[in-house]
């Protein structure tokens, strides 16, 4: 199950566009936030295109990374006596369609296919959101970031002609270490580590995978 569930969480759906013209569409930059828990959930947002951090804030100002959404996902829709849920930054360009709440859910509740597509959705995002806790509850941190860099190669990767994946999706090590629950340094001399073993080579600002197979741990 691992393999199958990527906290990188795409959800492909045609459908959705038929709700676009009943939306705003906006396009903003990196690091840039779209709610947070202070403030009232009165939208629901479409991700179009990029990557957007869901992740609550701790009392002492400590982040937990909750899921990364990307294309076709839905965020917002999460509330808390009238307070969005968790925090939304993004993680690279991104652009989304914004709905008020209440059209969105008449949306929704007017055409039977998008809400069997919206309950798939949310069978797949608890699915996800249970895999990555079980991850980072019951595996070491080697576990955690060799099923990350699969996933990442998996997703966003480029079959080479020898074999190997050139992954061209431009990442911190930060941003992998707060998603796989470790630190930046942890995750540092991970990856170092796995260059001495022949399992990642770096290109310039990419990386590449010898082989997706060997990356992936012992289950």
């Amino acid at each position: 199950m691992f393999k199958e569930l990527s906290p990188w969480f795409e959800f492909p759906c045609k459908d959705w566009t038929k709700m676009y013209e009943y939306g705003i569409e906006k396009t903003i930059g990196t690091d840039q936030t779209i709610y947070t828990v202070n403030d009232r959930s009165e939208n629901i947002f479409i991700i179009k295109e990029g990557r957007v951090r869901l992740f609550h804030t701790s009392h002492e100002g400590k982040e937990k990374a909750l899921i990364i959404m990307c294309n076709g996902t839905i965020i917002g829709d999460s509330q808390l006596g009238g307070f969005y849920f968790e925090e939304a930054i993004t993680a690279s360009e991104t652009t989304y369609v914004e709905f008020g709440k209440k059209r969105f859910e008449e949306l929704m509740n007017t055409d039977h296919t998008l809400l069997k597509h919206r309950i798939d959705f949310l069978n797949k995002k608890s699915q996800t959101l249970a895999v990555s806790n079980l991850l980072i509850s019951c595996y070491d941190g080697e576990t955690r970031i060799r099923y990350a860099i699969f996933h990442l190669a998996k997703q966003f990767g480029t079959p080479l002609r020898n074999g190997a994946i050139r992954i061209f999706m431009q990442f911190t090590q930060q941003e992998l270490a707060d998603l796989v629950g470790t630190s930046r340094v942890t995750v540092a001399n991970m990856i170092n580590s796995f260059v001495q073993k022949g399992l990642i080579t770096k290109d310039g600002r990419f990386y590449i995978i010898p082989s997706i197979e060997r990356i992936i741990p012992d289950e």
